[in-house]
């Protein structure tokens, strides 16, 4: 789908004021901004994880970081082992979304009708079941984070495709008052994540 199609007009902005905003950052700009919002630890302005978000259920935990790669795995997605992060990252969900639409557009390319149908399946349940739901939250935190700048002009691109894609696929966008979880949830999470096997999808699928 192209930027800005379907009046949608404020992702083409969006875009651009990215864009601007990558050309006129300086690395040690853009370092010092990630380090301040993201911090070194799970629990930051703007957490980037996924099981970061809504009501304390370590119980679920494990199964649920099992459900996002195995979204990856039916794909034949595999993690990149340097990238040291979990299946729930921001990252590695919008980047799985984006292998989807790629392959989507592949199908509507070949005319393999089936194909695309599974793509858009699992497109309308993995924004209903993961990215479409916290994602919202997660913009909304780096957005105030971040203000201005690199951060801040992402947060309002990925929001709006998210609303856009939302809308196009008949699902609900989740809440952007979404609650982080209690720092004493930390400690399960790591465990649950360390104890994925190898070779379950990370950032960078």
């Amino acid at each position: 789908m192209a930027l800005g199609s379907n009046g949608e007009a404020g992702l083409r902005e969006a875009a651009r004021r990215l864009a601007a905003a990558l050309d006129a950052a300086s690395m040690a700009e853009w370092s010092r901004d990630y380090e301040r919002i993201f911090g070194h630890s799970v629990q930051s302005a703007a957490p980037p994880y996924e099981l970061e978000y809504g009501e304390e259920h370590s119980h679920r935990q494990p199964q649920e970081l099992g459900d996002i790669a195995a979204f990856y795995q039916a794909f034949g997605l595999r993690a990149s082992f340097a990238s040291h992060e979990r299946v729930d990252h921001i990252a590695t969900e919008c980047e799985f979304l984006h292998y989807l639409l790629y392959k989507h557009a592949c199908a509507v390319d070949e005319e393999a009708a089936e194909h695309a149908q599974v793509c858009d399946a699992a497109t309308r349940q993995f924004l209903a079941d993961h990215l479409g739901r916290w994602g919202p939250a997660f913009c909304l935190r780096l957005s105030r984070a971040a203000g201005s700048g690199i951060e801040g002009a992402a947060a309002t691109m990925v929001l709006g495709w998210l609303s856009q894609e939302c809308a196009r696929m008949g699902v609900p966008l989740g809440s952007c008052d979404l609650p982080l979880r209690s720092p004493t949830e930390q400690d399960a999470v790591g465990c649950a994540a360390c104890a994925l096997p190898q070779g379950k999808p990370a950032n960078g699928c």
